[in-house]
């Protein structure tokens, strides 16, 4: 299912965004908050509320990252990244930093 979503740049243009996108958009900003956030405020509330999605979207996208070994839970409520996880979390912030400038 495509959605039609408007973004604002330099000008206004429509995008269509497929429902994977999103979800890839999410997981980037996830990765992106683990990075910003401390370790011991982490939790996946503090980041519901910093990216504003709601906490079963957050939860969800963090159970994604560790099937892939990007995020362990040594404890439920507070996830932390892995080196594999920091590694891909500073990567994502490299190149979207490089986009943003373009």
């Amino acid at each position: 299912m495509k959605y039609n979503i408007n973004l604002e740049y330099k000008y206004k243009r429509k995008v269509w965004i497929n429902m994977s996108d999103t979800a890839e958009i999410l997981r980037l900003r996830v990765l992106l908050a683990f990075l910003q956030l401390e370790r011991e405020s982490c939790t996946m509330m503090n980041m519901s509320r910093m990216l504003g999605e709601e906490h079963y979207a957050i939860s969800r996208t963090i159970n994604g990252l560790e099937k892939e070994w990007l995020v362990s839970r040594t404890s439920p409520r507070q996830p932390v990244l892995t080196e594999k996880g920091i590694e891909e979390a500073a990567l994502t912030r490299f190149f979207m930093g490089v986009y943003a400038l373009k």
